[in-house]
């Protein structure tokens, strides 16, 4: 394990401020441009979760005096990068929202990182058919029938996070990613717990820690893993 701390933040819509000067020039002109009211709701609380992370952890180093100094700007790939007062912030981030919830968490170094949050509800056959490999249909189905939504959404939720931290999103085949969570559906859920996953495509691994929490589970991918004390 390597000694990297991963940290994360989760806030809520009522947390969003309803001003926006704590956005940037350049923010103000992409909100601008979305028009669609979720869309614009859900892009708020993101970035607003990612500020509060990003100036908890870097205020210190960089004296950061305004959320307005902090930018999250949508790199080519569609992943966020971090500026402060313009210039590109030494860290790696990661950003979900789901149902009103936002889960952004962030390593103060270049590693690859993705997280996800997911409300936990029942998926239906067809949604595990089409994106779970074999081996993860065959987990659900083994589950007792109160344990297969959660145990669907943490295995979705966790393919999310390792697509993130790839940089590939949802372009990519879900299939190509196999999560193994064990037995750990069975267990306590409130505190960060070890899942793995590998990707069949290029032989990649990455550790993961998930945790449920208001009707969500929460997901972290990491590569190269970090250990839980990190969390």
């Amino acid at each position: 394990m390597q000694s990297l701390d991963v940290h994360w933040l989760t806030r809520r819509l009522a947390d969003v401020p309803d001003h926006n000067n704590w956005l940037s020039d350049r923010e103000r002109e992409v909100l601008a441009g979305l028009t669609v009211i979720k869309r614009r709701s859900d892009w708020r609380l993101g970035r607003w979760t990612a500020k509060c992370l990003v100036r908890a952890q870097l205020d210190r180093r960089f004296g950061i005096h305004e959320y307005g100094d902090i930018e999250v700007r949508a790199a080519p790939d569609g992943a966020p990068d971090v500026y402060v007062r313009g210039e590109v912030a030494p860290v790696t981030l990661s950003i979900s929202h789901s149902n009103g919830v936002a889960l952004c968490a962030l390593a103060v170094c270049e590693m690859r990182l993705g997280c996800d949050t997911e409300l936990i509800e029942a998926r239906t056959e067809a949604f595990v058919a089409d994106y779970f490999s074999s081996e993860e249909r065959g987990v659900v189905a083994r589950m007792p029938i109160w344990h297969r939504p959660l145990a669907a959404t943490l295995i979705w939720s966790a393919k999310e996070s390792v697509l993130k931290a790839r940089r590939v999103g949802l372009r990519h085949d879900t299939r190509s990613v196999v999560v193994d969570v064990g037995d750990s559906v069975r267990c306590r859920r409130d505190q960060w717990t070890r899942f793995s996953a590998r990707c069949t495509d290029d032989g990649g691994a990455f550790g993961g820690f998930w945790m449920s929490a208001a009707g969500h589970v929460h997901t972290l991918a990491t590569e190269p893993r970090v250990s839980a004390q990190s969390i």
